[in-house]
């Protein structure tokens, strides 16, 4: 069987393919194709012309997962004969290309740096979502975005107030925005309850992550969500890698004494879904809260604290989905990793 790797740069509007042998020779590099339906068929035709003199073949394609512009492309590759489709965190690539020293950025160069990352690295095989999986998710996001327009409307209030009665009907128009948006929010919600109510699968799941002190229900679907099937990591430490959870310090001898800051690294909106829960388990979770004040009092920066919490909560999560069984302070830590 020969072994091939594509690596596919995705933008909004094209796909920029890279394909290696197995020696790492290049077969054929920075080929364009549009991102819809007939751009992927003309890529499937380019990759089978190209194998065709190494058959039997097979072909592992990468694709970094960026936005939702690689949903599609991912769909349609998948499932075909002869090659598997590997969807994967666009940090490890960025990572593997700073290992590499690559200093130069094109669509060209990316989509060859994602296939050497492929033939480096052979990522796991990406399974679709389901359709409800999807819905779920888009649900998710929007609601998301509708509390970021939210806050920023509650900010234009306050800025408004303070120049006095002058702006009462713009008031009242942003008061009325808000409004509108907060409706949304309680109709995504209902529909996200009735997704769920028809899978027991997941109302199972989302009742288990409640059950943790600080975990609400909106931050049980984003974990869910945002983690997918607890079976495709190998143990609690690869999902906290996955979700990139580690302060990030810097400090060199006496006088380099950086900010201490959340590693970026990862997937955002599981970060983002944790940090409110870990606040909250620092003053009502007995196992977090014990963490979050002996860390204090070891002298940590209260940040690396909280960060410390929100990989607790997550190790948390991890053990009663992993164990089917809801959270209970007297577990022994074992079970929790």
């Amino acid at each position: 069987m020969n072994h091939m790797y594509c690596g596919v740069d995705i933008a909004k509007d094209t796909a920029v393919f890279c394909l290696l042998a197995d020696n790492g020779e290049l077969i054929e590099g920075s080929t364009t194709f549009n991102n819809n339906a007939h751009g992927f068929k003309a890529g499937l035709r380019w990759l089978c012309k190209l194998a065709r003199p190494f058959k039997p073949f097979h072909i592992h394609l990468v694709m970094e997962a960026t936005g939702v512009y690689y949903l599609t492309l991912a769909k349609f590759f998948n499932g075909q004969t002869g090659i598997t489709v590997s969807v994967v965190n666009p940090a490890q690539v960025k990572s593997y290309a700073q290992a590499e020293l690559v200093r130069t950025k094109t669509d060209a160069v990316d989509a060859a740096v994602i296939a050497r990352f492929a033939m480096a690295v052979k990522p796991r095989p990406w399974s679709p979502p389901a359709p409800h999986e999807e819905e779920l998710l888009g649900i998710l996001h929007h609601v998301e975005a509708i509390k970021d327009m939210i806050q920023a409307e509650r900010n234009r209030l306050h800025a408004l107030e303070a120049t006095g009665p002058s702006t009462i009907n713009v008031q009242r128009a942003v008061k009325k925005h808000i409004r509108f948006l907060e409706k949304q929010i309680d109709d995504l919600t209902d529909r996200l309850r009735r997704v769920v109510k028809e899978h027991p699968d997941i109302d199972e799941n989302i009742k288990l992550l409640c059950s943790i002190p600080g975990v609400g229900e909106i931050t049980a679907h984003t974990l869910l969500s945002e983690i997918g099937d607890i079976g495709r990591f190998d143990g609690v430490k690869q999902l906290v890698a996955y979700a990139g959870i580690a302060p990030s310090e810097r400090q060199s001898g006496t006088s380099v004494r950086g900010k201490v800051m959340i590693n970026k690294r990862g997937s955002r909106r599981l970060r983002k879904a944790l940090y409110m829960p870990a606040v909250v388990a620092s003053q009502h979770n007995p196992a977090v809260k014990a963490l979050y004040q002996r860390l204090l009092e070891d002298g940590k920066n209260p940040l690396c604290a909280i960060v410390a919490c929100m990989r607790k909560l997550l190790h948390i999560a991890y053990g009663v989905l992993k164990n089917r069984k809801q959270f209970d302070p007297d577990w022994n830590s074992a079970l929790l990793t």
